[in-house]
């Protein structure tokens, strides 16, 4: 975003404004491109310790891989002292984490999901975090972080010496600056009593409350602000035909099974009473912990439209003879039972392909 400042009480109008717009990927850590700014908070990024990776269970589990590949003395040497309750039972279990650090079975093939760790970014002499992003070859530098929210201001930046990206000619008309607590802008105009300019608190969605306030304060110029258009949004993906085909395929499906769920509960109701649709819930809720591993596996090796069709299908061959049944007045609680087995074990399908197809159809950025 971009402002600009009209130095003159007595402007009649805004003038247009021409920049230079380049819009460039943010990078953190070359070794670890894995760590994106744009999807990780910056925060937990220049906080990060190296050793972060290393949770309590990836210890245990990567320590008990390499326990019969040790020595009887190394297993002793890095083993887990003593714990308090109830974490009383992994004690004596070999640390993988200290077994890797010590450099032992070095290039063994069960440390290959270990990454590469983090640097350090934490100055003990300052008790602060420094910490430096890339920006198509712009460097942006923290200094002095002693935590909490990272923002743009947090960063200090420098120009890109030969930027890779070509900066697009944007032309604006400004228009005047607002934000909450904004100060009119003629000296004759009354100020709202109740308005307290000063009383709102800065923060990133309010940029100018935070940036100008001392300036529009001290000065009588007027201020216009403009905003440079940024590439498109989330919106945009409504214009791609797989994307809208998808979208509303699953809009439909999902209002399907909102209607399709109440009805089994209605139709249980009147079957059995309480006690049907505690067995309708429970015959719903098996098939996750049956088919949910099964599910994603699938998910991973066909094609994940023919399993979302397919999951879709099911659901519809099984709704039917239930739909007839119910308008007959002749319906079971054991075929609704059955029917919600079925229903939910296709979810168990459906699910898992529609969560690896979607970032397929959007780029990375309007994945959240």
């Amino acid at each position: 975003m971009k402002w600009a400042g009209v130095p003159n009480s007595n402007t009649g109008g805004p003038v247009v404004l021409a920049s230079d717009v380049r819009h460039v990927p943010l990078t953190y850590d070359p070794q670890r491109p894995d760590l994106d700014p744009t999807s990780i908070p910056a925060e937990s990024l220049v906080e990060a310790e190296p050793g972060d990776w290393w949770t309590i269970g990836r210890r245990i589990r990567l320590g008990r891989a390499a326990a019969p590949l040790l020595a009887a003395e190394d297993r002793e040497t890095y083993a887990i002292g003593a714990l308090p309750p109830p974490y009383d039972r992994l004690a004596r279990e070999v640390d993988g984490q200290a077994v890797f650090a010590a450099g032992l079975l070095a290039g063994d093939p069960i440390w290959a999901e270990v990454p590469v760790p983090l640097a350090d970014r934490w100055s003990p002499a300052e008790l602060t975090y420094r910490a430096t992003f890339q920006a198509d070859g712009a460097v942006l530098r923290i200094d002095g972080h002693d935590g909490g929210d990272v923002d743009w201001y947090s960063a200090d930046g420098g120009s890109a010496d030969d930027p890779a990206v070509p900066a697009v000619r944007r032309e604006v008309i400004p228009s005047r600056l607002d934000y909450p607590g904004a100060p009119l802008p003629r000296w004759w105009q009354i100020e709202d009593r109740a308005v307290d300019i000063g009383g709102y608190a800065p923060d990133r969605s309010h940029f100018a409350s935070m940036l100008l306030l001392d300036a529009v304060l001290a000065h009588s110029d007027d201020w216009f602000g403009c905003h440079i258009p940024a590439p498109e949004g989330a919106s945009s993906l409504l214009r791609r035909a797989d994307f809208r085909r998808t979208y509303v395929a699953v809009a439909v499906s999902e209002l399907g099974d909102a209607f399709q769920y109440i009805a089994l509960m209605w139709f249980a109701l009147v079957a059995g009473g309480p006690l049907g649709v505690i067995a309708v819930r429970l015959a719903d809720s098996i098939p996750a912990l049956l088919f949910g591993l099964h599910g994603g596996v699938v998910a991973d090796r066909w094609d994940r439209r023919r399993v979302m069709i397919s999951a879709d299908l099911v659901r519809g061959i099984v709704l039917v003879p239930v739909a007839i049944a119910g308008l007959s007045g002749h319906l079971p609680l054991a075929m609704l039972v059955a029917a919600a087995f079925v229903l939910t074990a296709a979810a168990s399908y459906f699910d898992p392909a529609y969560g690896g197809l979607l970032p397929e159809l959007v780029d990375r950025r309007n994945v959240q």
